[in-house]
This record gives C-alpha cells, sequence and structure tokens, in this order.
C-alpha cells in the first residue's frame, strides 16, 4: 500500500513537471502570438485608450470575466510595448486587473460552500481578497497616479531573461513562424490571450497537483510565532512569488479555512503580501518584451502597493484587521449587502469604461 502511494507520488510530481515546462513555453509562445496580433490590430484599436480611468475599468471587468488578472495585466503590457495605450491606461489596467483577479478566489469558496463547507469559512478568503484590494490597491493608484502624471514613469535598464532569450526562443521561433503563417492576422491576438489564459490554467495546475500530497496537520504543529501578521505577509508574498501565482496560493488557502485546518482571521496578512508580489509574472512579460518603460510601469505599481501594505501592516493592522472583519462579516451576514456588493463590482468597472469613451 505504502509503496502503491510512493509510485502515485512519483508519477504525480513527473506529471507536474512536464505542465511546468509546457505551461512556460506556452506562456512565451502566446505572448508572442499577442504582440504580433496588436501590430497587425494597432489601428483598430488606437480607440481602446481611455484614459487612467477607463484603463481601470477594461482591467477590472476582464480580470472577472476570464478569472485571469495574470493574462490581463500581461496583455497590458503588451499593449502598451506596441504604443496601442498610453502608459496611463496600462498603469490602469494593470492596476484593475488586481481589483478583479479576486473574484476567482470568490468563486472558489462558493464551491466549497456547495460542497457543505462552512458560509464563512467558505467565502472569507474570497471576499477578504476582493476587500484589500480595493482598500490597499485603490490608494496605491491613486498615489502611484499623481506621481505618474508629475514625473512619468521611469525607464529600467532591461532585464533579460536569458531562458526566454535563448533556448524558449531556439524553440519556439519555428512554431510561432509557422501559426503567423498559417492563422490570418486578426486571429493572432484572441488565440494569443486564450492561449495565455490556457498557460496560466497549466501552471496552476501544475503546482496545485504538486503541493496535492502535503500533510495538512503541519499547520497544527507550527509554532505560534509563524502566525504573526508580518510572518504570515513574508509567507504570502513568497508563496506568490515562488508560485508565480497569486491565484495558486490564495487556492491553496481557501481549502485550508474551508477545511477548519487554518483560521479565517490569519488569512488578511497572507493576502496582503501575495498582492504584493503577484506583479512578478507582469515584470516577467515586460521583461520578454524588452521594455523598459514596461517594466518601470509595472515596478512603479508594485511599489506603492508594497509601501501602502508595509505602512498598513506596520502601524494600523489591529484597526485594518477590525475593519475588513466587520465588512466581511457585513457582507456574509446580509445576503442583500452581498448582492449589492456583487453587482457593485462589475457596474462600477463599466461605468468608468463608458464614462471615459
Amino acid at each position: 500500500m505504502l509503496a502503491a502511494l510512493k509510485a502515485t507520488k512519483s508519477v504525480v510530481q513527473v506529471t507536474s513537471a512536464v505542465q511546468l515546462i509546457a505551461s512556460l513555453l506556452l506562456f512565451v509562445m502566446m505572448l508572442s502570438l499577442v504582440k504580433e496580433g496588436i501590430v497587425v490590430l494597432a489601428p483598430a484599436l488606437k480607440y481602446t485608450d481611455n484614459g487612467v480611468l477607463g484603463g481601470l475599468g477594461v482591467g477590472w471587468i476582464v480580470a472577472m470575466l476570464t478569472l485571469n488578472g495574470s493574462a490581463v495585466a500581461a496583455t497590458s503590457v503588451a499593449l502598451f510595448n506596441a504604443d496601442v495605450i498610453t502608459v496611463n491606461t496600462g498603469f490602469g489596467m494593470i492596476h484593475g486587473s488586481r481589483l478583479g483577479a479576486g473574484f476567482m478566489v470568490l468563486l472558489l469558496g462558493v464551491l466549497y460552500q456547495l460542497r457543505g463547507a462552512n458560509r464563512k469559512d467558505a467565502l472569507s478568503t474570497g471576499v477578504q481578497t476582493l476587500l484589500v484590494a480595493q482598500t490597499v490597491h485603490l490608494p496605491a493608484f491613486i498615489i502611484g497616479y499623481l506621481l505618474l502624471a508629475r514625473s512619468g514613469v521611469p525607464e529600467i535598464p532591461i532585464t533579460r531573461v536569458v531562458i526566454g532569450t535563448s533556448i524558449l526562443e531556439f524553440f519556439l521561433n519555428e512554431p510561432l513562424a509557422l501559426i503567423e503563417t498559417v492563422l490570418p492576422g486578426w486571429t493572432l491576438l484572441p488565440i494569443g490571450f486564450a492561449g495565455l489564459l490556457y498557460s496560466f490554467s497549466l501552471f496552476d495546475k501544475s503546482i496545485k497537483s504538486a503541493v496535492a500530497y502535503q500533510d495538512a496537520s503541519l499547520f497544527e504543529r507550527l509554532p505560534d510565532w509563524f502566525y504573526y501578521p508580518v510572518t504570515l505577509f513574508l509567507i504570502g508574498l513568497l508563496v506568490t512569488a515562488v508560485t508565480l501565482s497569486v491565484s495558486i496560493s490564495l487556492a491553496l488557502l481557501t481549502p485550508l479555512i474551508a477545511r477548519g485546518i487554518v483560521h479565517h482571521r490569519y488569512a488578511l496578512p497572507y493576502i496582503m503580501g501575495a498582492g504584493v508580489s503577484t506583479f512578478i509574472d507582469t515584470y516577467f512579460a515586460a521583461s520578454l518584451l524588452q521594455d523598459e518603460a514596461g517594466q518601470g510601469m509595472v515596478l512603479m505599481v508594485a511599489g506603492w502597493v508594497a509601501l501602502v501594505s508595509l505602512l498598513v501592516l506596520l502601524f494600523a493592522y489591529p484597526a485594518y484587521e477590525r475593519l475588513i472583519e466587520r465588512l466581511t462579516d457585513l457582507l456574509l451576514e446580509h445576503d442583500k449587502v452581498m448582492k449589492l456588493y456583487l453587482a457593485g463590482l462589475f457596474l462600477l468597472p463599466l461605468g468608468l469604461i463608458f464614462w471615459r469613451m
């Protein structure tokens, strides 16, 4: 029995490694398709530049509809790189992608509730993810935009991703050339974006499979300092940085809370940390595109989110925790309030888009 379990675990680990490599190859290939598709459609796409608020609305609503903020952020960098949108719109889209990304975590919690989990334990992670984005990213967005309007975006010396500029290019140049020859030019952007969604999904699946056999009782043996807010903040930051996926780092947290393994009150600093390092994959995309201004834009977004998060964590965490807890309780204990909140999640970004049109 033990030998069979070890064999199964080994097969899962090998499969996960193959999926991980395939997802990275697919990401680079699809990002190239998006870039080429934008070049083809650039004349038609020029009117999509709706300023920083319009960009915020577009990134927000598309991230919720696609359940993937990372693909939206990567696409916004590609649009900026191709001069289809201005830095203001790109800045807004990246922030918007983070505001909408938490919707996927909320839907995951709904699935756990349908499977019999306690309502608050199942949905609290998703609700808190959305609330953290709205209370941390929005102030960071306002401060960052004021600085952007005054000083512009800093240009960062290009960070060349060695694997992305040598081995991957060697293997992918020919397939990319074939795809671009066979497919009509106007299809490259939508196919590339769909491919980005699938690459992130495949990446998430590989990480989930790799950790599926971990012992949940580990959390019962952890020392008290592990649950300090600063410690949990750093863990959320590191887990997201290592997995390159905020959806994975939060998706791992949701079942632990839903099953009562980890108390939901410990999720807040973890979510805040994950919200800082979530921009790593977007920076990676800007590096692959060799876009100095794009890298600077991503670092500006990440830097202000990190600063606001640290200020809250170090100087106002008890009050902030009480605020988020009260808002979470309000939403989860009153269905009408929850419905109004969910309606606002969709209506507000749509209002920003149409107001700027």
